[in-house]
């Protein structure tokens, strides 16, 4: 019940709290503290693991992919690149169809099932090293570890072991 008054009142409470916390983070005397973006992190992570060169059109193909335009037609600061950068990010860190399209309606977005999977199907041409490097990964950890669902039965494929928000 506090946390539905905090959201109403304030915005969702781990934001809420993040920000509180923030405050209370000073330097000790004689240093500095520093706020850093690292813009692009993941990108570039993906490519130093992968070897797979990102596409710095990845964004626009994906608003494209969502709009039916044609990615030459879509500027920076508008609705269909945003909703290409955010699905691309969702997708990159194991989104879902139907996680993309509740994250995209969430943000007040409105979204057809087609558009979604015609994104995913972008994003996978895209970042076709990206996901099979991140098959592998996950099936070496179900080969060192020992993951089992609710029943007992052994997760040990990718499909039973990836982070999935859907």
């Amino acid at each position: 019940a506090h946390a539905e008054a905090v959201n109403v009142l304030f915005g969702p409470p781990h934001v809420v709290l993040a920000d509180c916390l923030r405050g209370l983070l000073i330097a000790a005397p004689g240093r500095l503290l520093a706020s850093i973006d690292y813009s692009k992190a993941e990108p570039v992570t993906n490519t130093w693991y992968t070897g797979e060169p990102e596409d710095p059109t990845g964004y626009f193909k994906m608003a494209a992919a969502f709009s039916g335009k044609p990615s030459e037609d879509v500027s920076k600061d508008s609705i269909e690149y945003q909703i290409g950068k955010s699905t691309y990010l969702g997708f990159n860190y194991g989104l879902g169809e139907k996680g993309a399209a509740r994250n995209l309606r969430e943000k007040g977005f409105a979204v057809t099932a087609a558009q979604v999977k015609s994104m995913l199907r972008t994003f996978r041409a895209l970042k076709r090293k990206t996901l099979r490097f991140g098959e592998t990964l996950v099936n070496v950890l179900g080969a060192v570890i020992d993951a089992r669902d609710e029943g007992g039965r052994a997760l040990t494929k990718y499909h039973d072991l990836r982070i999935r928000y859907d």
